[in-house]
């Protein structure tokens, strides 16, 4: 039996690198369906094609999704792992599932202990938090369930041919356009700002617009160098003007984080 050659360093570079270039590209297109609905509930299309904001917001979702679906991947390769050392056993079937089944619940319940942990840190409710990671791992059962029966199907316990990986990667490009559009409706409006969010920020404004709207108390729901986008505090009307119309913005109310309130007790 011959031993496997070891990864040299240009492989290994070039493969992270591949790597990076999926994820980036994952979460630019996440975050770009995550601000169109975070503002288009509001009637709202943000202009452009290229916003930095796209991809801090599609960071903070494929972290989101990472706290579900890494350790429940993980607790599913310790159970695969045990399982077949306990076929090797002779084990009955009902025994493999009961001794193997625990690395799967280990693996989910510690992403959802720091899931929840760190988006109530930044801002979400508990309720959203626990409906976000619920959803979340639901998709990662149903991906599982049918790479089960593909499995079965195969006859084998190895991955199946090119049949399916032309039904789980249209499903999975679903599965994240569908959590997409949930996390920018349901989220992301609740993180804070400190982190990349997008929890409207409440800030007196001082215009220079001769119509509506006037000065005022305004939540703000994104600034940029050519135009600002907020609405009324009671949320029933919403206003884009030019950044050159902003003459003073003060800050109203306590923008810190809940994570920044616990340090500053520190």
């Amino acid at each position: 039996m011959t031993e496997p050659e070891p990864i040299g360093l240009r492989q290994l570079v070039r493969e992270l690198g591949s790597f990076v270039a999926v994820l980036l590209g994952v979460g630019y297109l996440s975050g770009f369906m995550i601000y169109h609905t975070y503002l288009g509930t509001a009637g709202i299309v943000p202009p452009g094609l290229l916003s930095v904001q796209y991809l801090v917001a599609g960071m903070l979702f494929l972290g989101a999704v990472a706290f579900v679906w890494v350790p429940a991947w993980v607790g599913e390769m310790m159970a695969r792992s045990s399982q077949a050392e306990l076929r090797r056993q002779g084990e009955s079937p009902m025994t493999i599932l009961r001794k193997s089944y625990p690395a799967r619940v280990i693996g989910a319940w510690s992403g959802w202990l720091f899931g929840v942990v760190a988006l109530y840190a930044i801002g979400v409710k508990l309720g959203d938090v626990i409906w976000w990671m619920a959803g979340t791992y639901m998709v990662h059962v149903f991906l599982r369930i049918r790479y089960a029966l593909a499995t079965r199907l195969e006859g084998t316990g190895r991955l199946p041919n090119v049949r399916f990986a032309l039904y789980v990667f249209p499903l999975l490009a679903f599965a994240l356009v569908l959590l997409s559009v949930t996390f920018g409706a349901l989220i992301y409006p609740q993180i804070d700002r400190a982190v990349g969010g997008g929890r409207p920020v409440r800030l007196k404004l001082e215009l220079t617009t001769v119509r509506e709207p006037g000065s005022g108390v305004y939540d703000v729901l994104a600034a940029t160098d050519g135009q600002w986008i907020f609405r009324d505090t009671a949320a029933t009307s919403y206003y884009i003007v030019s950044s050159d119309q902003v003459k003073v913005a003060t800050l109203r109310g306590d923008a810190i984080s809940r994570f920044g309130k616990w340090f500053r007790r520190r």
